[in-house]
């Protein structure tokens, strides 16, 4: 949230729906310290997996950047992206590994 590209307080959304089930939507507010679902600050990840277990699936894992999105349909793995493109830093530890 430092690069400005996403503010605290915004509003993340999460879609998801086990195989053969209607999908089903969360709403999360960004926090500072990750994505407050419920009442519950959690990490991008774990917030996903809170969610997905939510609507009926046994997952234990979950790629938070890669499953939750702005209003606008902007996932946040894409803002992830964009700072560490624009900082050329040479190396990413972005959860995927991408660079």
């Amino acid at each position: 949230m430092q690069a400005e590209l996403i503010k605290e307080e915004q509003i993340v959304l999460l879609e998801y729906g086990p195989r053969g089930k209607p999908k089903k939507q969360w709403k999360g507010i960004l926090r500072k310290d990750g994505v407050e679902v419920d009442g519950k600050i959690m990490s991008l990840s774990a917030a996903a997996v809170y969610c997905i277990k939510k609507a009926g699936s046994h997952r234990e894992t979950a790629n938070g950047w890669n499953m939750w999105k702005t209003e606008e349909g902007t996932y946040l793995n894409e803002f992830y992206n964009q700072l560490f493109t624009s900082q050329s830093t040479g190396f990413s530890d972005h959860p995927n590994g991408a660079t």
